[in-house]
């Protein structure tokens, strides 16, 4: 690809330690990687602050460069962010001082825009408009000035999905010719998993492959997880019997912590495993021993887990809203997730119904392979950056 393109900014300053992030966290890195080895020859420069400098380091090398900006003041992290950001007016001329062609925000707000200096910014999903008891007052507000300053000062935006992009729209008035909508490939970053580290690993948390349903979410309440007990309470009253259990994994907070404790008040104590926030590799280890994924979250943008199972053969069994069916193409087993009953019975489904997990698993994998991995998400980026070169924002041509 022949492109004017020469020395990218990536804003990576919202970056968190661990599974803070959800999946933006992983979507981002896997850009990053993506995109440097798509294109060898273009700079990129990370802008990251000092708390994810020892994170970060590890990618730097050749063309790739990390560029640790001033840690603006403590309070909520996005509210000091920007507060400090702002404050801190020579950082608003970093991208000229840093010689950078375009400004690229995989966390969607564009902390750093300078005049002159394109900007791309990714939408993950407007939820706090669609679901906006999920927030505080003040994480609205935030939320929606972030939204509108990318929705105003980027040349083009980004949505994973086309659900995404008509909520751009509709919530945004954002013209649909300056949105791109492409898929997240991000399930190539697992690899092949090696039988004895996975072995291990489920010796560590007590579990048997094929025993046991994969949930991986934070515990936010989009998520669902005080829903997915009650099905899974009334499927313990069913088939007491039956052998399976459901693990949880992300990262360990107080929400967490109550959600395991909800548990064992419903007498699902033996049924539930909280395998916190896991590596990559042990990750993967988990997902490929599982029996299905089991995700009944209310919203997602994409929903990145039901691709990255698809993609290692895993039969998936998730909620028909938002963006779900279109990302998953009929290669899952739907279920409403507002209803226990229709969790309980897509799990009874799986189980009982002869041939509909290997057949959940070939047409996952196909769906998989059409999405395409990391390496063809990094092309479309690419265009899309070039399409951005010289596109002045509605803000700055104002």
């Amino acid at each position: 690809m022949n492109s004017r393109l020469r020395h990218l900014a990536i804003d990576l300053t919202p970056l968190l330690p661990g599974a803070a992030n959800g999946g933006a966290k992983p979507v981002a890195l896997e850009l990053v990687r993506a995109l440097s080895a798509a294109s060898p020859s273009l700079r990129i420069t990370l802008l990251s602050l000092q708390r994810s400098e020892v994170e970060l380091s590890a990618m730097a090398s050749g063309t790739l460069a990390l560029r640790v900006v001033d840690s603006p003041p403590q309070a909520g992290w996005t509210a000091r962010l920007a507060r400090g950001l702002m404050a801190l007016r020579p950082q608003t001329h970093l991208l000229h001082r840093l010689g950078a062609d375009l400004y690229f925000c995989p966390f969607t707000a564009p902390f750093f825009d300078a005049r002159g200096v394109p900007c791309v910014s990714l939408f993950h999903d407007l939820q706090y408009r669609s679901y906006p008891e999920f927030f505080t007052a003040a994480d609205r507000a935030e939320r929606d000035t972030h939204a509108g300053d990318a929705a105003r000062k980027a040349a083009r935006l980004i949505a994973p999905s086309e659900f995404v992009k008509n909520e751009l729209i509709e919530f945004l008035k954002a013209p649909a010719e300056r949105i791109a909508v492409i898929p997240h490939g991000t399930h190539r970053r697992f690899g092949h998993p090696a039988p004895q580290a996975a072995t291990a690993l489920l010796d560590r948390l007590e579990l048997r492959k094929g025993e046991y349903y994969l949930y991986p979410a934070n515990a936010w309440q989009h998520k669902n997880h005080r829903m997915l007990l009650v099905a899974l309470a009334r499927r313990e009253r069913q088939a007491p019997a039956t052998n399976w259990r459901v693990v949880l994994t992300g990262a360990e907070d107080a929400a967490s912590t109550e959600i395991v404790s909800a548990a064992r008040a419903m007498g699902l104590g033996q049924r539930i495993v909280h395998a916190g926030y896991l590596a990559d590799p042990d990750f993967a280890h988990l997902l490929a021993s599982s029996r299905a994924l089991l995700f009944p979250s209310l919203y997602e943008g994409f929903g990145m887990p039901v691709i990255e199972a698809m993609e290692a053969g895993v039969p998936v069994l998730c909620s028909n809203t938002t963006s779900l069916p279109e990302v998953t193409g009929g290669a899952a087993f739907l279920f409403d997730p507002r209803k226990p009953d229709d969790i309980a019975a897509a799990m009874d489904k799986l189980e009982r119904e002869p041939g509909l997990p290997e057949r959940l698993s070939l047409l996952g994998r196909t769906r998989a392979a059409t999405i395409g991995g990391a390496a063809a998400m990094a092309q479309r980026y690419l265009a899309v950056f070039d399409q951005a070169l010289g596109v002045q924002a509605p803000e700055h041509a104002a």
